[in-house]
C-alpha cells in the first residue's frame, strides 16, 4: 500500500496525511485527526487514543491478519479446535467405558487441564468474532455444534477436577466436595 522507503524524506504532514488516507478508504477508519495536530512536541492523548481505538474496535482481532489470510487463520483456529474438542469427548468416553471415570491421576488431569485452557482462549476468541460484528466463515449451525462441544469437555474437566477433590483423604475430600457443590451452582452442572 505505501513504499515506506519514498515516504522516508517526506514532511511528517505529508506521512501522517497519506497514512490517514489509507487508514480512511483501505481499512474504512475515519480521519479524526488532522496531521498538524498530531506534529506537535505533545499531541493530545486523548485525541490520539480515539483513533487509535477505532483500529481495535473495528479489528479486535488484531493479527489474525485480513483478507484471506484472516479467514484462513480462523478457518484453522476452528478446526484445530474441533478437532481437539472431538478427540477430548472421544478420550472421556472411552474412559467412562472402560473404567466408569476419569483415571484419579492429578498429573494426566494437569496436562488435560493446561490443553483445555489454551484452547479456551481460541474459543473465547471464535466466541467473540461470532457474536461480535465481523464477518467470520463460521455458520450459526457450526458454531453451535462447536460450543456445545465446548461445553460437554468443560463439564468433564470440571467433573474429573471434583473426583480427584472428593477423592482426598479425610476432611479434605469433605472441602472439596463443597467446593465443588458451589462450583456446580456457578457453572449449573
Amino acid at each position: 500500500l505505501v513504499d515506506m522507503e519514498s515516504m522516508r524524506h517526506l514532511p511528517n504532514t505529508v506521512r501522517l496525511e497519506t497514512a490517514f488516507n489509507i487508514a480512511d478508504t483501505e481499512l474504512g477508519i475515519a480521519p479524526l485527526l488532522d496531521p498538524e495536530d498530531v506534529d506537535v512536541d505533545r499531541p493530545d492523548e486523548k485525541s490520539i487514543m480515539t483513533y487509535v481505538a477505532q483500529f481495535l474496535h473495528r479489528y479486535p482481532e488484531g493479527s489474525e491478519g485480513r483478507g484471506q489470510d484472516r479467514f484462513q487463520s480462523i478457518e484453522a483456529q476452528y478446526s484445530e479446535l474441533h478437532v481437539w474438542l472431538h478427540e477430548k469427548i472421544s478420550w472421556f468416553d472411552a474412559m467412562h467405558q472402560t473404567r466408569g471415570q476419569a483415571p484419579m491421576d492429578y498429573k494426566e488431569y494437569t496436562k488435560v487441564l493446561m490443553e483445555y485452557k489454551q484452547k479456551e482462549e481460541i474459543h473465547e476468541r471464535l466466541r467473540q468474532l461470532v457474536e461480535g460484528s465481523s464477518q467470520v466463515g463460521i455458520s450459526a449451525d457450526a458454531w453451535q455444534e462447536l460450543d456445545t462441544n465446548w461445553q460437554k469437555v468443560a463439564a468433564q474437566v470440571r467433573h474429573w477436577q471434583w473426583l480427584l477433590d472428593t477423592g482426598l483423604p479425610g476432611d479434605f475430600g469433605q472441602i472439596g466436595e463443597w467446593l465443588n457443590q458451589g462450583e456446580g451452582l456457578i457453572y449449573g452442572d
